[in-house]
């Protein structure tokens, strides 16, 4: 009583005052309620990325190793066709190589022999005793 007895007896400043400094108060609960507001949303939009980035990161965890077991699945048959075709056609194909690299062998022995017998001719020379041939050769070869 003494006091609402005080406010009706004050001076009329004081009581514009507090009520100056009653809606300053609400104001600034109704700020820091906006504020809060604010702050609640911006933070439940973060967790709703997060949310959502934990998501989409399973997805990619998942569909890689999908990748990583597709990957594995086609390895294993391109083994598999590797071995098919090698007993199929890798003893037919070592053959031809091998012949291939006999007809090189015998183009490159037959080329050097042609260069050779350009610069040379041939004398058969015909030895009885292996101790002449070399006296018999060493005469040949400087006529």
């Amino acid at each position: 009583m003494e006091r609402t007895d005080a406010v009706k007896h004050g001076d009329g400043d004081d009581l514009k005052q507090f009520f100056r400094l009653m809606n300053k108060l609400r104001s600034n609960q109704t700020e820091c309620s906006d504020y809060f507001a604010r702050e609640r949303s911006s933070f439940e939009e973060l967790r709703q990325r997060v949310l959502k980035l934990i998501e989409e990161s399973r997805e990619l965890q998942t569909r890689t190793e999908n990748l990583r077991c597709g990957f594995r699945e086609i390895d294993e048959k391109f083994k598999s066709i590797k071995k098919m075709l090698y007993k199929e056609f890798g003893l037919q194909a070592e053959k031809r190589l091998q012949n291939l690299e006999e007809v090189a062998y015998m183009n490159g022995v037959i080329t050097h022999l042609q260069e050779v017998d350009k610069g040379l001719t041939y004398r058969p020379v015909y030895v009885s005793d292996p101790a002449e041939y070399d006296d018999e050769y060493q005469r040949t070869s400087d006529d």
